[in-house]
Protein backbone atom coordinates (compact mmCIF):
# COMPACT_ATOMS: atom_id res chain seq x y z
CA UNK A 1 0.00 0.00 0.00
CA UNK A 2 2.62 2.57 0.88
CA UNK A 3 4.56 1.49 -2.21
CA UNK A 4 1.52 2.84 -4.41
CA UNK A 5 1.45 5.93 -2.46
CA UNK A 6 4.64 6.45 -3.28
CA UNK A 7 4.40 5.39 -6.80
CA UNK A 8 1.05 7.82 -7.41
CA UNK A 9 2.76 10.79 -5.70
CA UNK A 10 5.95 10.12 -8.35
CA UNK A 11 3.54 10.08 -11.22
CA UNK A 12 1.72 12.90 -10.30
CA UNK A 13 4.58 14.99 -10.10
CA UNK A 14 6.09 13.34 -13.80
CA UNK A 15 2.94 14.07 -15.10
CA UNK A 16 3.31 18.01 -14.41
CA UNK A 17 6.92 18.15 -16.11
CA UNK A 18 7.37 18.83 -19.80
CA UNK A 19 9.76 16.55 -21.15
CA UNK A 20 9.68 17.82 -24.63
CA UNK A 21 12.60 19.44 -25.80
CA UNK A 22 12.71 23.42 -26.34
CA UNK A 23 14.14 24.38 -29.11
CA UNK A 24 14.94 28.42 -29.49
CA UNK A 25 15.89 30.09 -32.71
CA UNK A 26 16.09 33.80 -33.14
CA UNK A 27 14.34 34.30 -36.34
CA UNK A 28 15.32 37.12 -38.49
CA UNK A 29 13.44 40.19 -38.68
CA UNK A 30 10.39 40.35 -42.02
CA UNK A 31 11.95 41.71 -44.96
CA UNK A 32 9.02 42.93 -46.77
CA UNK A 33 9.17 41.12 -50.95
CA UNK A 34 6.73 41.67 -54.06
CA UNK A 35 5.39 38.36 -54.59
CA UNK A 36 4.76 36.79 -57.76
CA UNK A 37 2.04 33.78 -57.76
CA UNK A 38 1.17 32.00 -61.42
CA UNK A 39 1.00 29.18 -63.25
CA UNK A 40 1.84 29.89 -66.98
CA UNK A 41 0.17 27.25 -69.52
CA UNK A 42 0.97 26.73 -73.30
CA UNK A 43 -2.04 28.29 -75.50
CA UNK A 44 -3.13 30.56 -72.58
CA UNK A 45 -2.33 33.86 -71.71
CA UNK A 46 0.02 35.08 -69.15
CA UNK A 47 -1.72 35.13 -65.79
CA UNK A 48 -0.11 36.49 -62.49
CA UNK A 49 -0.84 37.39 -59.34
CA UNK A 50 1.01 40.15 -57.10
CA UNK A 51 1.03 40.89 -53.64
CA UNK A 52 3.35 41.82 -50.82
CA UNK A 53 4.89 39.33 -48.42
CA UNK A 54 3.37 38.85 -45.14
CA UNK A 55 5.03 38.72 -41.68
CA UNK A 56 4.27 35.05 -40.43
CA UNK A 57 4.30 36.08 -37.06
CA UNK A 58 1.37 38.46 -37.82
CA UNK A 59 -0.67 37.13 -39.92
CA UNK A 60 -3.57 38.52 -42.00
CA UNK A 61 -6.82 39.03 -41.59
CA UNK A 62 -8.46 35.29 -42.52
CA UNK A 63 -5.86 34.71 -44.77
CA UNK A 64 -6.31 37.20 -47.06
CA UNK A 65 -3.41 37.94 -49.86
CA UNK A 66 -4.44 41.36 -51.46
CA UNK A 67 -3.44 42.38 -54.39
CA UNK A 68 -0.90 44.68 -55.12
CA UNK A 69 -2.91 46.98 -57.22
CA UNK A 70 -0.09 49.58 -57.93
CA UNK A 71 2.41 47.24 -58.95
CA UNK A 72 3.78 47.25 -62.92
CA UNK A 73 3.97 44.05 -64.48
CA UNK A 74 5.97 43.02 -67.39
CA UNK A 75 6.54 39.59 -69.38
CA UNK A 76 9.46 39.41 -71.46
CA UNK A 77 9.90 37.18 -74.16
CA UNK A 78 12.23 36.87 -76.94
CA UNK A 79 13.62 40.95 -76.30
CA UNK A 80 9.95 41.92 -76.40
CA UNK A 81 8.11 43.60 -73.33
CA UNK A 82 4.41 43.37 -72.80
CA UNK A 83 2.62 45.12 -69.97
CA UNK A 84 0.23 43.10 -68.30
CA UNK A 85 -2.88 45.07 -67.42
CA UNK A 86 -5.06 44.19 -63.56
CA UNK A 87 -8.56 42.25 -64.11
CA UNK A 88 -9.77 43.44 -60.91
CA UNK A 89 -11.85 40.76 -58.55
CA UNK A 90 -12.98 40.85 -55.10
CA UNK A 91 -12.90 37.99 -52.58
CA UNK A 92 -14.05 37.15 -49.66
CA UNK A 93 -16.48 39.35 -47.74
CA UNK A 94 -19.77 38.30 -45.69
CA UNK A 95 -20.81 38.54 -42.39
CA UNK A 96 -19.06 37.40 -39.50
CA UNK A 97 -20.37 37.63 -35.58
CA UNK A 98 -19.01 40.72 -33.55
CA UNK A 99 -18.97 39.15 -29.89
CA UNK A 100 -18.69 42.63 -28.93
CA UNK A 101 -21.95 44.13 -30.25
CA UNK A 102 -23.75 40.36 -30.26
CA UNK A 103 -24.67 41.28 -33.92
CA UNK A 104 -23.72 39.92 -37.16
CA UNK A 105 -21.44 42.94 -39.50
CA UNK A 106 -20.90 42.76 -42.99
CA UNK A 107 -16.97 42.65 -43.68
CA UNK A 108 -16.15 43.81 -47.13
CA UNK A 109 -13.81 42.18 -49.29
CA UNK A 110 -10.68 42.78 -50.80
CA UNK A 111 -8.84 42.84 -54.07
CA UNK A 112 -7.69 39.65 -55.46
CA UNK A 113 -7.45 40.65 -59.05
CA UNK A 114 -4.51 39.00 -61.07
CA UNK A 115 -2.35 40.59 -64.29
CA UNK A 116 -3.14 39.41 -67.26
CA UNK A 117 -1.63 39.17 -70.53
CA UNK A 118 -2.97 39.37 -74.25
CA UNK A 119 -0.63 36.93 -76.23
CA UNK A 120 -0.61 33.49 -75.56
CA UNK A 121 2.01 31.86 -74.62
CA UNK A 122 3.72 29.09 -76.84
CA UNK A 123 5.14 25.84 -75.62
CA UNK A 124 9.51 25.80 -75.36
CA UNK A 125 9.78 29.58 -75.45
CA UNK A 126 11.02 31.52 -72.33
CA UNK A 127 9.71 33.96 -70.51
CA UNK A 128 10.95 36.62 -67.70
CA UNK A 129 7.88 37.94 -65.45
CA UNK A 130 9.07 41.06 -63.81
CA UNK A 131 6.76 42.64 -60.94
CA UNK A 132 7.64 46.27 -59.52
CA UNK A 133 5.98 47.45 -56.40
CA UNK A 134 6.79 51.04 -54.91
CA UNK A 135 8.94 50.45 -52.17
CA UNK A 136 9.62 46.77 -52.87
CA UNK A 137 12.75 45.45 -54.39
CA UNK A 138 11.65 44.04 -58.17
CA UNK A 139 10.75 40.31 -58.37
CA UNK A 140 11.25 38.42 -61.11
CA UNK A 141 11.02 35.14 -62.53
CA UNK A 142 12.35 33.14 -65.70
CA UNK A 143 10.37 29.99 -66.79
CA UNK A 144 10.59 28.01 -69.89
CA UNK A 145 6.64 27.07 -70.89
CA UNK A 146 6.09 23.40 -71.02
CA UNK A 147 3.91 21.53 -73.69
CA UNK A 148 0.08 21.04 -72.36
CA UNK A 149 -0.13 17.31 -71.85
CA UNK A 150 -2.07 15.03 -73.75
CA UNK A 151 -5.78 14.53 -72.75
CA UNK A 152 -7.99 11.85 -73.50
CA UNK A 153 -11.59 11.76 -72.27
CA UNK A 154 -14.45 9.49 -72.82
CA UNK A 155 -17.98 9.37 -71.62
CA UNK A 156 -19.56 6.12 -69.97
CA UNK A 157 -23.36 6.05 -70.85
CA UNK A 158 -25.37 6.50 -67.64
CA UNK A 159 -29.41 5.87 -67.01
CA UNK A 160 -31.45 8.77 -67.98
CA UNK A 161 -31.21 10.43 -64.67
CA UNK A 162 -28.09 9.63 -63.51
CA UNK A 163 -25.55 12.30 -63.92
CA UNK A 164 -22.96 12.25 -67.04
CA UNK A 165 -19.50 10.21 -66.18
CA UNK A 166 -16.57 11.62 -68.07
CA UNK A 167 -13.29 9.96 -68.01
CA UNK A 168 -10.50 12.08 -69.04
CA UNK A 169 -6.72 10.12 -68.93
CA UNK A 170 -3.11 11.88 -68.99
CA UNK A 171 -0.83 10.33 -70.79
CA UNK A 172 2.24 11.08 -69.05
CA UNK A 173 5.67 10.42 -70.98
CA UNK A 174 8.81 10.99 -68.79
CA UNK A 175 9.45 13.91 -71.86
CA UNK A 176 12.45 16.04 -69.75
CA UNK A 177 10.25 19.67 -71.53
CA UNK A 178 6.93 18.54 -70.00
CA UNK A 179 7.88 19.25 -65.76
Amino acid sequence: MRRSAVFLVLAALAAGCDFAPVLDIETPPHEARAVLRGILVADSTARVRVSRSADPFVGSPRGQVPTATDAVVTLVRGGLAERLVLRSDTCGGGYEFDPDTGQSVFVGGYECGAFVGAVPLRPGETVTVRAEVPGLPTAEATVTIPARPDLAATETPTGPDQPRRIEAHFPDSPAADRY
